[in-house]
């Protein structure tokens, strides 16, 4: 029997078994927040992604941190860009890290910076390299120097130098020298003087002779005393004339 307005009261009295049949997504998407926030996680964890491309962003939204524990990670794969703008920073933080899995890169694009905010150096390490794609410039400007440590050497890697433009200075500050030996030659001509200002001592001292050799007359000039000393001797052997 189709879902009717009417009979919601009828509904909210029937929210204890699962929900795998008889709930198309058009159906669930015509349900007012207040008979979802009657749905506990488990009936949640009982739909189907084709069930959950239903719910709006408004419906999500509405949703507890608790009935959010009811999505499984295949089901947030399924759900839009604009089904996760709804969730909230605390929304994000309740998730699990097996639940991350399930953001695809695209998801993680449409996320704003107040968003990735919340997310923990945990959430941040539980990420395939496949879903950092989908962090664009903005949102890792976005993150602290905790969270960057997070991100493995080979997670740097995955990063695009688009991408790479939005670490502020205090974040490459936060990186250790393993993960900045996986900035390429590359990576390193992409980052503006400021964000080199972000390069503390110990980070040059790991960089590699075919990484220096990408940082330009101007980037060289940006450095202080302090980062110059850092230069170890076949570091700046590499380095051109120029």
């Amino acid at each position: 029997m189709a879902f009717t307005s009417g009979s919601s009261s009828a509904f909210s009295s029937n929210t204890t078994g699962d929900l795998d049949t008889g709930l198309t997504s058009a159906t669930l998407s015509g349900l007012g927040t207040d008979i979802l926030d009657g749905l506990t996680s488990t009936q949640l964890i009982s739909l189907a992604d084709t069930q959950l491309d239903g719910l709006t962003s408004q419906q999500l939204l509405s949703l507890a941190n608790t009935q959010l524990d009811g999505l499984h990670s295949t089901g947030l794969l399924s759900l839009a860009g604009t089904q996760l703008d709804a969730l909230t920073a605390q929304n994000l933080v309740a998730l699990t890290d097996t639940q991350l899995d399930g953001l695809h890169s695209s998801g993680l694009l449409s996320l704003a910076g107040t968003q990735l905010d919340t997310l923990t150096s945990q959430h941040f390490t539980a990420l395939a390299n496949t879903q950092l794609d989908g962090l664009h410039s903005s949102g890792l400007l976005s993150l602290a120097g905790t969270q960057l440590d997070a991100l493995t050497a080979q997670n740097l890697t995955a990063l695009t130098n688009t991408q790479l433009d939005g670490l502020h200075s205090s974040g490459l500050l936060s990186l250790a020298g393993t993960q900045l030996d996986a900035l390429t030659s590359q990576n390193l001509t992409a980052l503006t003087n400021t964000q080199l200002d972000g390069l503390h001592s110990s980070g040059l001292l790991s960089l590699a002779g075919t990484q220096l050799d990408a940082l330009t007359a101007q980037n060289l000039t940006a450095l202080t005393n302090t980062q110059l000393d850092a230069l170890h001797s076949s570091g700046l052997l590499t380095l051109a004339g120029t």
